[in-house]
């Protein structure tokens, strides 16, 4: 649908996104990987095969078809489609709805007060336990596509930051689609040359990108809010359309 897209190269900006986290503030610290501490990155399998489980809606089905689209340019060389039947799943995603609260595991947990979701992975039961993760949302009056987008996005190996209008962002002010920061992230995570697990100077040295500019971020975190590669721009512009034109997007009156 978005080809032919050219990727810009990967970036310092790019980079720290793809290997720190915050509490949706400028205070960033490491990440946990492969039950270790430290500065990495997370990265699925190159092949996943999605599955939706619960009170699933059209609008569902389209958001990650919308998704499953976006990935093709983005991260081409991830395998991602859907499942034809429960065996092949590796990305089981379940919708909740609930007329009262539930608190009891990441999956049975309903939220009526607001939006809800999480990301486990190697979560599941049966079938389900040799996946990659786990992904649960509880739907909303106004819909799951919000929801939906972020947590796919941590699947996806995306952390929380503190940049704004981004769906990884702080809540208060999140997009409810991918934006510009966010598929310049995936784009480094998802490139072929990059592995699970591997640290921020390793991805530093082999992608030959500045100290100096990596040390600018780290130095005034606040500046991971400057706007991205226009490709970036572009396509995160398309993708804001997409979900204002969406049923969420409608009765939310965008």
């Amino acid at each position: 649908k978005y080809k032919p897209f050219s990727i810009p190269a990967s970036t310092a900006q790019g980079l720290f996104l793809a290997t720190s986290q915050s509490n949706y503030d400028d205070n960033y610290g490491k990440v946990r990987v492969n039950n270790t501490e430290g500065y990495f990155v997370k990265k699925p399998p190159t092949t996943l095969r999605v599955g939706l489980f619960g009170d699933v809606k059209s609008d569902d089905y389209e958001t990650m078809r919308d998704y499953i689209e976006v990935l093709a340019v983005v991260a081409p060389d991830l395998d991602i489609a859907w499942a034809n039947d429960i065996s092949e799943v590796t990305l089981p995603i379940h919708l909740l709805s609930c007329t009262e609260f539930i608190n009891e595991t990441i999956d049975q947990y309903c939220n009526t007060s607001g939006p809800s979701g999480g990301f486990s992975d190697q979560w599941g039961s049966g079938n389900l336990t040799t996946g990659w993760g786990f992904l649960r949302v509880s739907d909303q009056q106004m819909g799951s596509r919000h929801t939906l987008t972020h947590e796919l996005g941590h699947a996806m190996g995306l952390w929380h930051s503190g940049v704004d209008k981004t769906s990884m962002g702080p809540p208060n002010n999140q997009a409810g689609n991918w934006a510009a920061h966010d598929l310049m992230v995936l784009a480094l995570i998802h490139n072929s040359s990059v592995v699970s697990g591997q640290t921020r100077e390793e991805i530093r040295v082999a992608f030959n990108i500045s100290d100096d500019e990596l040390q600018g971020f780290i130095n005034n975190p606040a500046t991971l809010s400057n706007t991205p590669d226009s490709a970036w721009v572009g396509l995160g512009d398309l993708l804001e359309d997409q979900f204002n034109n969406s049923s969420m997007g409608k009765r939310l009156g965008k």
